[in-house]
């Protein structure tokens, strides 16, 4: 899962405008982009609700939720490992991160979106409060 369901709609948008998937096959030409507040609203609203659905139907069995951002800083390799009963292992991934600017740096509308994301379920997604 991915915490941040602003980040997750970035890099989606990101991914769709460059027509790039997986970093083994290429780098990113466009690195900055308007978002339309509206459809963000929607599709991480459905992120979310995807999140809730799996939640809850796996709720049943034993299970360990694994987060983008912990594995990409390692911290969550220990606890995974203990969960599916492995020796720690260290991993070396032949992909990388694709954005390379900040949230607020890639998003050229940031402060309109985050105006419009006020009051929503998405307001917690954002670095600053609106001035």
């Amino acid at each position: 899962m991915r915490h941040n369901k602003l980040d997750q709609y970035l890099s989606m948008r990101l991914a769709q405008v460059n027509g790039i998937w997986r970093s083994d096959r290429g780098r990113f030409q466009q690195h900055h982009i308007a978002l339309d507040p509206e459809h963000f609203l929607k599709v991480g609203a459905g992120f979310e609700a995807a999140d809730a659905e799996l939640a809850e139907r796996s709720r049943p069995f034993e299970t360990h939720v694994v987060s983008y951002e912990g594995l990409l800083s390692g911290a969550e390799w220990p606890a995974l490992c203990r969960f599916l009963r492995i020796s720690n292992v260290s991993t070396v991934s032949p992909f990388k991160r694709q954005r390379e600017l900040s949230r607020r740096e890639a998003i050229l509308n940031y402060d309109a979106l985050q105006e419009r994301c006020q009051g929503t379920f998405a307001e917690r997604f954002f670095d600053h409060p609106t001035r």
